[in-house]
């Protein structure tokens, strides 16, 4: 049997009946009239203890949200830190690479993403 690839995942986990879904939008003007424009979108799928594994799945599009979607899959689990920052580190988020809970490198969070330029996550936070 094949290994899973990320779309693959993130279809499984749109699928599954407690995901929690998460809009990355900007407002923007578009032929003259207002428009919301989704970037990405997350996927997250809690532990049923609160200890076990949260799965995350993003699906990308870009800053202008009609690029080719890149997929992103990840996983984390344990207590004590943001375990979706974890699982979300190198995703793409409208086009800007996410760091992890650490953020170590400097890149920004997943729920700091765009916050200087208006962007917003939408959904299930």
């Amino acid at each position: 049997m094949a290994r899973k690839t990320a779309f693959d995942r993130v279809v499984d986990l749109l699928n599954h009946k407690r995901a929690e879904c998460s809009w990355l939008c900007r407002a923007a003007i578009v032929d003259g009239k207002p428009r919301l424009i989704r970037m990405a979108r997350m996927v997250r799928v809690y532990p049923v203890d609160g200890a076990g594994t949260l799965r995350v799945a993003v699906t990308d599009w870009g800053r202008d949200g009609d690029g080719p979607a890149a997929h992103h899959y990840g996983t984390a689990n344990g207590y004590g830190y943001d375990k979706t920052a974890a699982a979300m580190g190198g995703a793409s988020c409208g086009g800007v690479i996410v760091g992890d809970h650490s953020n170590r490198d400097g890149a920004p969070t997943w729920d700091r993403v765009g916050r200087d330029d208006g962007w917003e996550w939408i959904g299930s936070i």
